[in-house]
């Protein structure tokens, strides 16, 4: 089903963001439209509170898929979401398929453009991936301009089809530009990053490996000599990684009293991965999910992730080496893309999953202990990540709530041309 999830809580006195604006007018009501998964929605709500830091009166409404993991992620910011009716699946390639997907895109566009009706929106936001296209296309049916976020180096194929009548594309990476016509316009703004991220990357700064350690790893004097290993999978798990990991612990005991892994396992298979690490007698916690997730990053010493967008986006915000398994699913194979990036940088390595052996985890581990190795992936990183991505967007918007009080006749270039990299 859509929601619409309304009153974003204002920014805590903790936030380490800028709110400076220069007495720039802000927008006064903002529709964000997508999800279906974290890497989609931890960008949006990095925009609302990065909003509300700058335009406290700004109101703010985001409609969403149904999905489970989307009740979980607002859960945990103190959303307050209402139920509009409507459910939208991802097409796929039968026929019959793709025709009950229009169906529901269709329903779904009513649905939101009668929410449009009742409210002026000043500007809207698309987050990505199919759960976007319904929203898109009734703020543009509505004369709401749009912007469009794309996390992955690879746009999706929903931004490639809205490009065109979207007032702008922010980009996470330079190099998703060759992939948009020339007529549509973007802009290299950086992903757009949670305040709780922006806390993590300031607190991994000011802190020894060995105090950044015990954060995790409260097991007693001493303890702070267990390296961390940080194993994650996205927002809802990698069941190849889990079986990788559960595969392997028997084959690697030598690092078993020297390492505390901390798995994010997702919930099918939570106690699975338990079960595993209790039966090779490893130190480890083990969750489904955790809301405070960029600090268990600022607190390995490495991490064991898939490739998504916004999760490399946090890892090299936050300065933190990483070994990256892309999910081999996708045809567009978006998520080598993504690591590639880290790598050349010098950031991350990068593991096929199709040929994963035990020998692959021993590596893992190994690295764990090669200290020069992981602060140059870690300085990679830092110089890597882009820490205003939150930030450059809503200029945009003020960009084009500025066009707006100019009028048609009197436009000029928007100011967000000059953040292009």
């Amino acid at each position: 089903m859509i929601k619409a999830a309304h009153d974003f809580s204002t920014a805590t006195e903790s936030s380490v963001r800028s709110v400076r604006t220069g007495g720039r007018v802000g927008p006064r009501r903002v529709a964000f439209f997508g999800g279906g998964s974290g890497g989609h929605l931890y960008p949006g709500l990095a925009l609302a509170e990065c909003l509300k830091a700058r335009h406290p009166a700004c109101d703010l409404t985001f409609f969403r898929t149904g999905r489970s993991v989307e009740d979980r992620v607002f859960g945990s910011v103190g959303l307050v979401s209402e139920t509009v009716t409507m459910d939208l699946s991802a097409p796929t390639r039968r026929s019959l398929a793709n025709l009950s997907f229009g169906k529901q895109c269709y329903r779904s566009l009513v649905e939101i453009r009668r929410h449009m009706f009742r409210s002026h929106f000043d500007v809207a936001v698309g987050l990505g991936g199919y759960g976007s296209l319904p929203g898109v296309l009734a703020a543009r049916l509505s004369s709401v301009p749009v912007i469009l976020m794309e996390q992955n180096v690879k746009p999706g194929k929903a931004n490639r089809l809205l490009g065109p009548i979207a007032r702008c594309v922010a980009l996470s990476n330079k190099e998703s530009r060759s992939a948009f016509a020339r007529m549509v316009r973007t802009c290299v703004t950086g992903n757009p990053l949670r305040d709780l991220v922006l806390r993590a990357s300031q607190w991994r700064q000011e802190r020894s490996p060995e105090e950044r350690r015990l954060a995790v790893d409260r097991g007693g004097p001493g303890e702070g000599h267990r390296r961390v290993l940080l194993i994650m999978g996205g927002s809802q798990g990698a069941r190849a990684i889990n079986r990788f990991v559960m595969d392997s612990l028997g084959a690697v005991q030598d690092y078993r009293d020297q390492i505390y892994c901390v798995h994010l396992s997702g919930s099918a298979d939570k106690e699975a991965v338990e079960r595993s690490y209790r039966k090779a007698g490893w130190k480890a916690r083990v969750e489904a999910f955790d809301k405070n997730l960029p600090m268990l990053m600022a607190s390995a010493d490495l991490v064991l992730a898939r490739a998504g967008g916004t999760s490399l986006s946090e890892l090299a915000a936050i300065g933190v080496p990483s070994v990256l398994i892309p999910y081999p699913g996708h045809r567009d194979r978006h998520q080598f893309l993504n690591a590639e990036v880290l790598e050349r940088a010098g950031a991350a390595r990068v593991f096929g999953q199709e040929h994963l052996t035990q020998g692959d985890f021993e590596s893992v581990l190994n690295l764990l202990f090669r200290d020069e190795e992981l602060l140059a992936m870690s300085d990679a990183a830092s110089r890597h990540g882009c820490l205003d991505g939150a930030e450059r967007v809503v200029e945009l918007m003020e960009d084009i709530v500025a066009e707006g009080c100019e009028g048609a006749s009197r436009r000029t270039e928007p100011r967000y041309e000059s953040l292009n990299q």
